[in-house]
C-alpha cells in the first residue's frame, strides 16, 4: 500500500528503547529492499521513508522471505551476512604496512628494519 508508518515506528521504538543498533538495522534493510528509498527527519529523528521513485529489490525480498521462513533473528550472524555486499579484498598495501610499522615502532630504525624485512 506504499505506507510505510509500520517501519518508521519500529525505527522509532528501537530508539526509544536505546537500541540504536536494531534502528540502524531496520532502516538499512528497508533501503535494501526499496533501492531508492530516501529516510525524512525532523530534528533528527526519522518521521518517514518516502518510497515514491524507488524500485522494489526482488532479490531484498527473497532474502527477508528465506529469513523469516528460517526464523532468523535480527540480532543474530545470519540476518546480518544475508544483506551484507560481497566486497572484494583490496590488494596489501606494502608501502601502508611499512610506514604504519615504523610509526607503532619509534625504536626501531628504518634500517634494522629493512634488514629484518630482506632477512625474511
Amino acid at each position: 500500500t506504499r505506507d510505510t508508518t509500520p517501519i518508521t515506528r519500529m525505527y522509532q521504538a528501537a530508539k526509544r528503547r536505546g537500541d540504536n543498533k536494531t534502528a540502524t538495522l531496520i532502516v538499512s534493510t528497508f533501503s535494501k529492499v526499496f533501492v531508492g528509498a530516501t529516510a525524512t527527519r525532523k530534528a533528527k529523528q526519522l518521521v518517514g521513508i518516502k518510497i515514491s521513485g524507488s524500485t522494489l529489490s526482488n532479490e531484498a525480498v527473497s532474502i527477508l522471505h528465506d529469513l523469516a521462513e528460517d526464523k532468523a533473528s535480527m540480532r543474530g550472524p545470519k540476518f546480518a551476512k544475508a544483506f551484507k555486499a560481497e566486497t572484494d579484498k583490496p590488494d596489501f598495501d606494502l608501502i601502508a604496512f611499512v610506514a604504519r610499522t615504523l610509526k607503532n615502532n619509534p625504536t626501531t630504525s628504518k634500517d634494522a628494519f629493512s634488514a629484518a624485512f630482506s632477512a625474511a
